[in-house]
């Protein structure tokens, strides 16, 4: 028993070719197995429709997830610790009633290079990653 024959409306007469790279082949062949298609299918719909809709699965590992939650909320304590140490110190300058072990602790001048190397150490390791 033989096929039977498509309508001649149906019919794929022409063909286009055009050359890819090996990086943007298999760009279009990962997207058509994303969208669960074939390449020619992903193709086609592409330039008759300009969008096709793909399926991502987007993997994470919550172990990692919860650790970064966690070193972002010990970033958050020591940034709040050393604003409530600047307003403490900002506060006893402008009223002139300073406790002296509060000064003492550190001068104003070690205060400020203590907390523009922190701001330079959080910047080196947020650029790093």
């Amino acid at each position: 028993m033989t096929r039977p024959q498509k309508e001649s409306d149906m019919k794929r007469e022409h063909r286009v070719t055009i050359r890819l790279t090996d990086t943007e082949f298999s760009i279009i062949e990962n997207t058509a197995e994303q969208a669960d298609m074939t390449i020619s299918e992903y193709m086609r719909k592409q330039i008759m429709e300009g969008q096709v809709n793909t399926k991502f699965e987007i993997v994470a590992d919550v172990k990692e997830i919860k650790k970064l939650i966690g070193e972002l909320g010990k970033i958050g304590s020591n940034l709040n610790q050393i604003a409530r140490y600047f307003n403490q110190i900002s506060f006893c300058l402008s009223v002139n009633v300073c406790n002296s072990s509060l000064i003492n602790s550190f001068s104003i001048t070690s205060s400020r290079q203590f907390l523009l190397g922190s701001i330079r150490y959080f910047r080196s390791s947020t650029n790093t990653e």
